[in-house]
């Protein structure tokens, strides 16, 4: 329902698409991004100037509001043309959210579940950008 007060359409430009599902194993109390859990984790590589899709694909029953460091991406739930500015979102159970961003800020940053239990628990990964 959040719309944004003026146009936040990406740029033109090469565009990169990632797919991030969010896992998690109960019985060792582990949370994944693509089956990996952080620190024992790959980054998610993004070049500069690239416009940057992730698909939040959320497998488990929990809520998990991922948050990502030095951007800010749209939400592209409705909103069209003025989907609003993020740096947070709500992915809820069993549910795909999709996002995306101006890889414009390069460096290192981190993406994780605010879920603090969630992201000590493993549900984080770096994104960096490739030299």
């Amino acid at each position: 329902m959040l719309r944004a007060i003026e146009p936040t359409t990406l740029p033109p430009g090469p565009r990169r698409d990632l797919r991030v599902e969010l896992d998690g194993d109960m019985q060792n109390y582990i949370w994944t991004m693509n089956g990996q859990a952080y620190p024992n984790a790959e980054p998610l590589v993004i070049g500069a100037g690239e416009q940057v899709g992730i698909q939040l694909v959320n497998k488990t029953m929990m809520w998990h509001p991922m948050h990502l460091h030095g951007h800010f991406f749209r939400t592209l739930v409705g909103g069209g043309e003025r989907a609003p500015l993020m740096h947070t979102v709500s992915v809820p159970p069993r549910q795909t959210i999709d996002i995306e961003f101006t890889a414009d800020n390069p460096g290192s940053w981190f993406f994780h579940c605010h879920n603090a239990y969630h992201l000590e628990a493993g549900m984080a990964r770096e994104i960096i950008y490739q030299v």
